[in-house]
């Protein structure tokens, strides 16, 4: 088979754009030859998202022919899809107004729709998509039931209970709904029952301020779930949970100094393979399972000096998907089939970037005012040239699920390319350092989290990245309410600001994530938020527009229909401040269609030209 088969086919058929300029905006844009692949359970076919202008499109690539082909367009949003058996894929489009069930048949070209899914009366989500059951899922209707994927037969398997805050259900690897969290005032009670039929009894309970327990679900053994804990120090450890005697067993797995992110499931959920673990600049994986610890064995000696993450395998995990980067390079996509001993590479990411002009990245330790050290990643240009540079700070918005780390990003790199640094700021409260980093965050909205911002954009001038008045300050979701706090509490340190889809109201933040949120999403929020409503009031955006001095840029998916920016607009129309709003796709995956990242660089680049590049320094 030819190295580069995947992409050869997807430009013989016209989905891949012809090469660019290394520096142009289309060079970011050119999307990954492979996104999000996952291989069929027998190993032959390999799925992956890829993009055509302003679409997305389902393809598969067939590893014993090397034929690629395209299954179906898809919405922008799309971004869950799951192997059925070895021809059958499942997917959910969405649509923004509604959410869509389908599945598409390898090499029969059907596309079926499940009717009245997206429906709120009837089929709302995807609950869990059974990997290890090929004619199985469970979907979420008012209730949770187990559907038939040839009938769209639904059965529902949740207990009639009218308990307000439930959640959230963890299933086992047939489908039969098997724990659940149950909110009290006083704490959580962890529930268990055998079968669908059986009533549930309490099995365990944790007060409020005890330490987080994330449930990772049944491997195997019917009777053992697994549960990530923090109760045994400041890391996360992995123990065994017996649901015939309802007792924790001692740690199965810890490490000092890096923290466990997840459990990593064979296909058939059967057993657990591995972790996935937040540890030094990256993360890795640290694989149980014997099998895939060879596996990993054979990837690295075949791609020596590079970091070379398993990301998907078939059945008997004898073919693997590998993503193999250097450094802040994007990396490529190889099949590694064990058998037959083949290496095959299949695709780079972005590549038409060339990997010679990336801007270097390092990690770098922040001392804040109180003497707390915050963690932080650091991107300026390549080239030799020394700072001060223009610079565009970050504040972490995936505050629940990652941390950044020194890997290629796609906006820091262009940043980078046009002769901006960049700083990720991880402030106290993120998670991936510990328990004490999270708890140290704790109701620090309105007050040490601002300043862990401040301090690290100070940091920044006192290191020769940056010179005050010359930075921007950038935020995405969550990173985009405290963009917007540093610039109305802090405006003498930026000339802009970028908002990407940010709540400015921090009161309104709070009561979003209270109202119907699963209890482990309340506990992290109360990190965050609190219950001091005049803290909250007095530190919020909306309430301190006034003090907004810098030109914003604000970026909405639905602007028209979207309640935070509504507010936010109105607030900026009554303090009589210039603002941008810019429409744009904010999607939940990471291959983007072509056209709306080019629109989105473009915004960017821009906006950072007239506000940032030609600012004085003060």
């Amino acid at each position: 088979m030819r190295s580069g088969a995947i992409a050869l086919a997807l430009f013989a058929s016209g989905v891949l754009h012809s090469a660019e300029a290394p520096t142009s905006i289309e060079s970011f844009c050119d999307n990954d030859t492979v996104g999000d692949p996952s291989l069929s359970p027998d190993g032959t076919k390999l799925a992956y998202l890829t993009s055509t202008g302003r679409d997305l499109a389902i393809a598969v690539f067939h590893l014993d022919t090397g034929r690629g082909e395209v299954l179906c367009r898809v919405d922008s949003r799309t971004d869950a899809f799951c192997w059925k058996d070895d021809s059958r894929i499942l997917f959910v489009e969405d649509l923004g107004s509604e959410r869509l069930l389908k599945s598409v048949t390898v090499g029969k070209n059907s596309l079926n729709s499940f009717p009245g899914y997206g429906d709120r009366r009837k089929i709302a989500s995807v609950f869990d998509w059974l990997p290890g059951d090929p004619k199985h899922i469970l979907v979420r209707t008012r209730r949770i039931g187990i559907m038939d994927v040839d009938t769209g037969e639904v059965v529902d398997t949740q207990p009639s209970d009218r308990l307000q805050f439930v959640g959230p259900y963890i299933a086992d690897a047939t489908g039969a709904l098997r724990l659940r969290c149950i909110q009290w005032a006083s704490g959580i009670e962890l529930q268990h029952r055998r079968t669908d039929h059986d009533e549930f009894v309490t099995a365990y309970k944790w007060t409020w301020t005890e330490p987080f327990v994330h449930i990772q679900g049944f491997a195997g053994d019917a009777n053992t779930a697994y549960f990530l804990t923090h109760d045994d120090g400041d890391w996360c450890v992995l123990r065994g949970f017996d649901t015939t005697t309802f007792k924790l067993s001692s740690p199965l797995v810890t490490f000092k100094g890096a923290e466990i992110r997840s459990a990593l499931f064979s296909r058939d959920r059967g057993k657990i393979v591995g972790l996935s673990v937040d540890g030094g600049n990256d993360v890795f994986e640290y694989w149980l399972d014997e099998t895939m610890r060879r596996n990993q064995a054979v990837v690295d000696a075949s791609l020596p000096g590079h970091k070379n993450r398993i990301t998907s395998w078939s059945r008997d995990m004898s073919v693997l998907i590998v993503h193999s980067m250097k450094g802040s390079e994007p990396g490529t996509y190889y099949s590694l089939d064990m058998k037959n001993k083949a290496l095959v590479r299949l695709g780079g990411r972005h590549p038409q970037v060339d990997s010679a002009k990336l801007g270097k990245v390092t990690r770098a330790d922040i001392v804040a005012r109180d003497g707390f050290t915050i963690h932080a990643v650091v991107t300026v240009p390549s080239g030799g040239a020394k700072g001060p540079y223009p610079l565009v700070l970050f504040p972490q918005s995936e505050i629940f699920k990652t941390r950044w780390s020194v890997e290629y990003n796609v906006l820091t790199q262009f940043l980078a390319s046009r002769g901006y640094a960049s700083l990720c700021v991880d402030y106290r409260g993120s998670s991936g350092y510990g328990q004490s980093y999270e708890d140290a965050g704790r109701h620090e909205i309105a007050g040490k989290i601002p300043d862990d911002i401040e301090d690290a954009a100070l940091w920044s001038i006192k290191s020769g990245y940056a010179t005050k008045g010359r930075i921007c300050i950038d935020g995405y979701g969550f990173g985009g309410t405290l963009a917007l706090i540093a610039a109305t509490s802090s405006p003498e340190l930026y000339c802009c600001v970028i908002n990407q889809g940010g709540e400015a109201d921090l009161e309104r933040l709070g009561r979003g994530y209270r109202d119907g949120s699963d209890w482990l999403t309340l506990k992290k929020m109360d990190i965050y938020l609190g219950d001091d409503t005049k803290a909250l009031s007095r530190r919020s955006p909306l309430s301190a527009m006034d003090l907004l001095r810098v030109p914003i840029l604000n970026v909405y998916d639905d602007p028209d229909h979207d309640e935070s920016w509504n507010r936010l607009e109105s607030a900026l129309r009554h303090s009589k401040k210039p603002y941008v709003l810019f429409k744009n796709l904010i999607p939940s995956n990471d291959v983007w269609p072509f056209d709306y990242r080019t629109n989105y660089l473009q915004q960017i680049e821009g906006f950072l030209e007239k506000n940032l590049l030609n600012a004085p320094s003060s």
